[in-house]
């Protein structure tokens, strides 16, 4: 068995995790572009198909996090690359939201993450105040260490003031 993003085999005791080839996450911010349940039915449905799901190095999946690789540069059997391929035809209005949500965030956070101020090329989508729904005003984006450390990340009061200063101006 192989890793789906580095193409590299498993070796003996390694760590690896199941992978959403697309992210999970289009589906969980969906709701900011997209209105009709029914259609976000439809987009969970295919994200969570087996296809989507692959295996990967622990540590290449954190470092994918949330972005939309290129299918090409993943180690997928023929099957499901096609699969995947014409997912991401039909995905591919919600995943274009997806991204520029994204790269709207980042532009907003002056590339820097808002936890902790690091700067950053792409990092997960994450709500400012998990009490409230996902919208733009509670989004934010965050690098790996920072999206991953849930208990900190949750309290607000933890944020630096140089970062609130920076996402303020």
């Amino acid at each position: 068995m192989q890793c789906s993003i580095c193409g590299a085999k498993f070796q003996k005791g390694e760590r690896y995790t199941k992978d959403h080839v697309f992210p999970i996450a289009i589906y969980k911010w969906a709701s900011v572009w997209c209105p009709d349940e029914t259609e976000r039915a439809e987009i969970i449905q295919k994200l969570s198909s087996a296809e989507n799901i692959q295996y990967a190095h622990e540590k290449c999946n954190f470092a994918k996090a949330d972005s939309i690789p290129e299918l090409q540069t993943l180690a997928l059997d023929e099957e499901d690359f096609e699969v995947l391929q014409n997912m991401k035809k039909t995905l591919e209005a919600h995943i274009e939201s997806f991204t520029d949500l994204k790269d709207s965030l980042l532009i907003k956070q002056k590339y820097k993450c808002y936890c902790c101020g690091m700067p950053l090329v792409t990092g997960t989508i994450r709500r400012i105040n998990p009490d409230h729904a996902r919208t733009i005003k509670n989004a934010c984006i965050v690098c790996t260490k920072c999206g991953e450390d849930v208990e900190s990340f949750t309290h607000i009061s933890t944020i630096s003031r140089f970062v609130k200063s920076i996402i303020d101006k």
